[in-house]
């Protein structure tokens, strides 16, 4: 009996002696733990994570062995599973994952047959989480360092441009910040330059490891644009959760109606407002679109206070801005439009407030440039240059919307040609009684606002910061009786339609 038993042990080992050496087949690698593109949740790092994998083969298993490789491309040793108690072909490892970010990791396995059958896996990609609050504060110091290194130009101011241009959504077809705009809308020129200069940052951090999306991104860099260009106050980026135009639609819709498919830069046709605009038509447009209203509007326009107007871009020629300093964020806007009620002298305080800076209008011909002609105000700083080759460099420019703040157009604002006739911005020395061509009439919805922010910087700064953010939510519903803020940022909720942000524009108004 007893050599009955050792010869079958015999017997047994070798025949799988026999079947090792004939094994040529490498081990099977199946069910691997995170799958392709998984998104490890938000969690404390560095932290330890347990990868697993299934391995099978004909013969034993010499060793299964994992790597991984983080966000830099750095590669970690080899590292040894362990059969996973209780199962006879689960192996698994646990390696530390030290930060956010896109991840690879792969498997390799040994038999223990003669011929060392391996198999070793692909790159698997999967994400690593951070906090939230942690992307945004990454991401801001990101745009921040990009915005100063760019000494050529200004950055913040296009930011805050192109924060605008991306929201403004069509009454009909809907849309809001998709991260998307038409660069062959002739409005939109000049945009590519921030768009480029944010597309290693949205390379890098619109991934679903950091909960980022593209127009998350350029909402934050308009943000912090504005934030950088003045030292006031701060522009917390609250509300994460927008939705890209490609993820959004099938297909972007040009102006002319015509589909195409939706990209960065080739987004929804917007309709963005006119530079023709009279006062009631300025603040038509702003309520119709993000439900703003006079101080809101009259708040968002102090956004001229940054950049200028380039005439290869708009047909304005404006290079040098709107202010005495246009690097800086700040009421500077409305202490060019208008006066200090104060003044000494002045008959009243309307009188003093209503004696602003001179504008005087002057005609752009755009022919040779491929560009519409325009009609603009410009403001000499120095009256007295005699230097013909220097005296753009004093010259300040407003446009027709922007004298819309404090003086009604209605009635003297060609509409085609952007020209206003009959009446002026300002008589000599605030004389108008017989003057041949009259004051202007005061915009009276918006007018005293103006005067408010130009004796208060502070106040400005605030309403400003309060309708941009609003601005920058556009055509999302923000959660209600939630607390949000830059280390608990709440995630926005896409309107199904542009119907549903009517109907409850119209309920809010109830």
């Amino acid at each position: 009996m007893m050599r009955q038993a050792i010869f079958l042990i015999a017997l047994n080992l070798f025949s799988n002696s026999v079947l090792a050496q004939q094994d040529a087949t490498p081990p099977a690698i199946s069910l691997l733990t995170p799958s392709e593109g998984e998104v490890i949740p938000p969690l404390a790092v560095p932290f330890s994570f347990l990868f697993d994998a299934t391995v099978t083969d004909e013969s034993e298993l010499r060793d299964v062995k994992f790597m991984v490789r983080d966000p830099s491309g750095n590669r970690s040793p080899w590292v040894t599973g362990n059969l996973r108690e209780g199962s006879s072909d689960i192996y698994e490892a646990s390696l530390e994952l030290p930060q956010g970010g896109t991840w690879s990791y792969r498997v390799r396995a040994v038999d223990n047959s003669p011929n060392r059958n391996s198999m070793t896996t692909p790159w698997y990609n999967f994400h690593v989480a951070g906090s939230p609050a942690n992307s945004i504060a990454i991401v801001k110091q990101e745009i921040a360092d990009i915005i100063a290194s760019r000494t050529d130009i200004n950055l913040a101011a296009k930011f805050v441009r192109l924060g605008f241009h991306d929201c403004v959504p069509d009454e009909e077809l809907g849309g809001g910040c998709d991260g998307c705009v038409d660069l062959s809308n002739g409005e939109n020129a000049g945009l590519d330059v921030p768009i480029d200069a944010l597309t290693p940052i949205v390379d890098q951090y619109a991934t679903p490891a950091y909960g980022l999306s593209r127009a998350d991104i350029w909402a934050m860099a308009a943000l912090v644009g504005s934030e950088v260009s003045q030292n006031d106050i701060t522009f917390p980026f609250e509300y994460i959760g927008r939705v890209d135009c490609e993820n959004a639609h099938d297909v972007c819709y040009k102006e002319n109606g015509s589909p195409q498919p939706c990209q960065e830069n080739r987004g929804p046709h917007r309709p963005l407002p006119g530079p023709d605009l009279t006062t009631s038509e300025l603040l038509h447009w702003f309520s119709l679109r993000f439900d703003f209203n006079s101080r809101e509007t009259t708040a968002i326009m102090g956004a001229h206070s940054i950049g200028g107007a380039h005439r290869e871009n708009s047909g304005f020629d404006g290079e040098h801005g709107w202010v005495n300093n246009p690097n800086q964020l700040a009421n500077g806007y409305y202490n060019m439009i208008c006066a200090p009620p104060t003044r000494e002298g002045a008959i009243s305080a309307f009188e003093a407030a209503m004696f602003a800076p001179a504008w005087d209008l002057e005609f752009i011909d755009n022919t040779q440039i491929g560009k519409s002609s325009r009609y603009q105000w410009f403001h000499q700083k120095d009256a007295n240059r005699d230097d013909a080759a220097d005296i753009n460099l004093d010259k300040l420019v407003m446009l027709n919307s922007d004298i819309a703040l404090v003086r009604d157009l209605d009635g003297y604002l060609n509409p085609e040609t952007g020209e206003v006739t009959g009446c002026q911005f300002r008589c000599l020395n605030n004389a108008c009684a017989g003057s041949a061509t009259p004051r202007c009439p005061h915009a009276a919805q918006t007018f005293d606002i103006v005067v408010e922010f130009e004796g208060d910087n502070l106040v400005w700064l605030d309403e400003f910061s309060a309708a941009f953010r609003k601005m920058l939510i556009r055509g999302y519903e923000a959660e209600v009786g939630v607390s949000c803020s830059e280390l608990t940022p709440c995630v926005l909720t896409p309107l199904t339609s542009e119907a549903e942000f009517f109907e409850r524009k119209k309920n809010l108004r109830k």
